[in-house]
C-alpha cells in the first residue's frame, strides 16, 4: 500500500520484504526476485541465492551456499563470502568469519574491499560504525572491557587518557554513555567508620571529551 493506504501491488507473493531505494525483495514459489515500485522484476536470484533483507545505503545482504555477502544497487555481487554480515552503516559493513574456532571481525567498504588486515583479531566483540566509531569488547585478565575504534583502527582516548570502559553504549548523534568505574566522589565518616564511593555514568563525545550536564 502507499502512504494513503491505497493498494498498489496486489497480494501475489509468498513473502515480501520492505522497499528501500525504490526496490524490494519478494519470493514466489521459492524464487527470490527484486522488484521496483511498479512491480516490475529487476533481478532474479540464482536458485541457491536468497535475501531476507532490504537495501541499506545501496547494498543488500544476501545468502549464498557458501555464506553471506552483499549485492549493490546495480546487482553486482561481492565475490567474498562470510560466516555473518551486518548491514552497511556509514559506508562500511561489519563482517565475520570463523578461523581456528575463533571469531575474526573485519569491515567491508563500498567497493567490496576489506578495510583491515589483522588489527581486529584481538577483539572478541565488534559493532558497526556509528558517529565514526565502532564499539569493541575484549577480555583483559578476568575483566571484560570495551573500547571504541576509529575508521583507521586506532582507539579513542578520552580527555582523561582512558580508552577502556566497564560499560559502553553505541554512539548515536556523536555521544555514547560510558562507565569507567572511576570514583567521582567519596564520603568518609570517622565516627560511623564507613565509606561511601559514588560512581557515575557519563556522556562521552566522539572527540573523547565528556558532555557536561547537571
Amino acid at each position: 500500500i502507499n502512504r494513503s493506504g491505497k493498494e498498489v501491488i496486489k497480494p501475489q507473493y509468498d513473502m515480501a520484504y520492505p522497499f528501500s531505494d525504490g526496490m524490494a525483495v519478494v519470493v514466489k514459489k521459492g524464487t527470490y526476485k527484486i522488484i521496483n515500485e511498479k512491480n516490475k522484476t529487476l533481478y532474479t536470484f540464482d536458485n541457491d541465492f536468497k535475501s531476507y533483507s532490504c537495501f541499506t545505503e545501496g547494498f543488500l545482504k544476501i545468502e549464498t551456499p557458501n555464506g553471506f555477502t552483499f549485492m549493490d544497487k546495480h546487482f553486482n555481487i561481492c565475490d567474498k563470502t562470510f560466516y555473518s554480515v551486518s548491514e552497511f552503516s556509514e559506508s562500511k559493513a561489519l563482517v565475520l568469519n570463523v578461523v581456528d574456532s575463533k571469531y575474526v571481525y573485519n569491515f567491508l567498504d563500498t567497493s567490496f574491499n576489506l578495510i583491515f588486515t589483522n588489527e581486529l583479531e584481538s577483539y572478541d566483540y565488534v559493532e558497526s560504525y556509528h558517529s565514526g566509531l565502532a564499539k569493541v569488547g575484549y577480555y583483559k585478565g578476568d575483566n571484560y572491557l570495551y573500547s571504541y575504534i576509529k575508521t583507521d583502527g586506532s582507539v579513542l582516548v578520552d580527555e582523561n587518557g582512558n580508552s577502556e570502559f566497564e560499560v559502553a553504549r553505541t554512539f548515536h548523534d556523536g555521544k555514547a554513555i560510558v562507565f569507567t568505574g572511576q570514583i567521582y566522589y567519596s564520603w568518609y565518616s570517622s565516627t560511623d567508620i564507613w565509606i561511601a564511593d559514588y560512581y557515575s555514568y557519563q556522556y562521552l563525545n566522539s572527540d573523547g571529551t565528556y558532555y557536561d550536564y547537571d
